[in-house]
């Protein structure tokens, strides 16, 4: 059946009325008047509506039309609403924590970068004593000084030594 919103006025007691034959799933019948200046919407047939026209009239509501006129009954479109609203606050919940996470590791990203650099610097300010390991003493044979470097010296490395080329 197709419903029709329509303008009414209803008193205090017919909508507790409403209310409590909603919560029982039971219909209502109601006495309404359309001369009053009307304060809340209800979804009625055409047949009822054409009955209001001609003055004031009892009205029978069923069980579908209070549904239908919500907010009396809690329906499944009402509490899919419900759900989705507390998804949706979770989701900004995990969105924070997940925010909060980001950046505690860039603070101890940056904190590392930090030391790093400090190392950097301090290995830079040293002049003229290198940056490496030292080696210990040069070597050479004891007592004889530097080798000499000449035809006969000693070859140093790993490399292979073809002899000097005479024109």
């Amino acid at each position: 059946m197709s419903y029709v919103r329509h303008s009414v006025h209803l008193t205090e007691g017919q909508l507790s009325k409403l209310r409590s034959a909603a919560k029982n799933k039971e219909a209502v019948s109601i006495q309404i008047n359309p001369q009053q200046q009307a304060n809340h919407h209800l979804y009625l047939t055409r047949s009822q509506i054409a009955r209001l026209k001609k003055g004031p009239s009892r009205i029978t509501l069923s069980k579908s039309q209070l549904v239908r006129n919500g907010g009396f009954v809690v329906t499944i479109p009402m509490i899919t609403a419900a759900l989705a609203g507390l998804a949706s606050v979770a989701g900004t919940a995990s969105t924070v924590a997940t925010a909060v996470n980001k950046k505690k590791a860039l603070d101890k990203q940056l904190k590392q970068e930090a030391e790093h650099h400090r190392r950097l610097e301090a290995i830079k300010a040293k002049t003229g004593s290198g940056c490496g390991k030292k080696r210990g003493k040069k070597r050479g044979k004891k007592g004889k000084g530097v080798p000499k470097r000449g035809r006969g010296a000693a070859k140093k490395g790993r490399g292979v030594y073809l002899p000097k080329r005479r024109y």
